[in-house]
């Protein structure tokens, strides 16, 4: 009795384990979330001063990473906006403005990000240049 127990034991740790790793490699093995990002009526919008960022991503749920108290959750993420080196705006929003933009040319990087604020896919850099 006693070896078949320890075989039993050793059978469950050896699927738990299988399991664990399983899904370890297919998390990691999963395809980053695809985003896409343009600009809207650039032309129009730069005359104003402004920028208007429509962002789409795929594979991706947005959610606000508080709610998952910033912890990595598999599909889960937000987008970071970035004009220029300014500072980095964390949010769920897939249409962002950015108004009073100065004369000149700037960037606008769309980063789909985790709950932990990690990187989860490649950026997408605009440019746009006011008048």
């Amino acid at each position: 009795m006693n070896h078949e127990r320890k075989f039993y034991a050793r059978a469950l740790v050896g699927v738990v384990v299988g399991v664990a790793l399983g899904t370890a490699l297919s998390v990691a093995l999963a395809a980053p979330p695809k985003l896409t990002a343009i600009l809207v009526d650039p032309a129009t919008k730069a005359l104003k001063q402004t920028a208007a960022v429509k962002a789409t991503v795929d594979d991706l749920r947005l959610v606000d990473s508080a709610a998952s108290k910033e912890k990595p959750v598999p599909g889960e993420g937000h987008l970071h906006y970035q004009v220029d080196n300014g500072p980095v705006i964390a949010t769920t929003a897939a249409a962002l403005a950015f108004h009073e933009l100065t004369p000149g040319p700037h960037t606008i990087t769309v980063t789909p990000v985790g709950n932990d604020h990690a990187p989860v896919g490649r950026p997408v850099v605009l440019s746009v240049t006011i008048p």
